[in-house]
């Protein structure tokens, strides 16, 4: 059976810095080599024993990673060709059904990138990445959530195409000038999503 994630309060999902406190929540441990572990650290116990345990115990299911670009670059994405990608911020929407589930892809993503896989490794060399959103699942939300994120005020498509070859969506990555707002997009997608961050990184 699948986990059920615990959908955050408003509180939680807008508040840059984690101000939740439970002094009766236990913290699940990772492993040393787990490559965010240190990120975790801005998190207050409750949330930090939210995101441990449900990225712990989710084998597959649907996430969004958010990257700050810095200043405007521009990347060649593999085969996809040359972008400007102006500053800002970048919601990224992906699933994990094969090897590793959803904590491996997640893994992978929080690693230097040495040799690029896939499209947005290219633009993890530039843009790090801030904050996890995710949901354990049996079926895919990639394509549904990567709609209603190109319908979120501020989102506009920087690279058509990008982390879609294999689909018919005009993209899984969106710029936005500001990071967007979870409580939106849970509010226009009825789930319950996880934000994983460390707050002030």
């Amino acid at each position: 059976m699948e986990p059920r994630l615990t959908r955050q309060s408003r509180h939680e999902r807008t508040t840059p810095q984690c101000e939740v406190k439970d002094a009766g929540a236990t913290r699940r441990p990772l492993p040393s080599s787990w490559p965010g572990r240190k990120r975790l650290s801005g998190l207050c116990t409750a949330c930090h024993g939210k995101a441990v345990n449900a990225l712990s115990e989710a084998r597959t299911g649907t996430y969004i990673l958010l990257l700050h670009l810095p200043e405007p670059r521009h990347l060649i994405i593999g085969r996809l060709g040359g972008f400007d990608f102006p500053a800002g911020w970048y919601a990224y929407v992906g699933s994990a059904f094969g090897a590793g589930g959803l904590r491996g892809r997640i893994q992978h993503h929080l690693r230097s990138v040495e040799r690029p896989h896939w499209h947005i490794d290219y633009l993890r060399a530039a843009a790090p990445c801030e904050h996890i959103w995710f949901q354990a699942g049996i079926s895919s939300q990639e394509h549904e959530w990567a709609l209603i994120l190109g319908t979120m005020a501020g989102a506009t498509i920087a690279a058509p195409r990008f982390g879609a070859s294999d689909c018919r969506c005009p993209s899984h990555l969106f710029h936005f000038v500001t990071c967007p707002d979870l409580a939106e997009f849970c509010d226009r997608t009825g789930s319950d999503v996880t934000r994983w961050t460390a707050g002030n990184l």
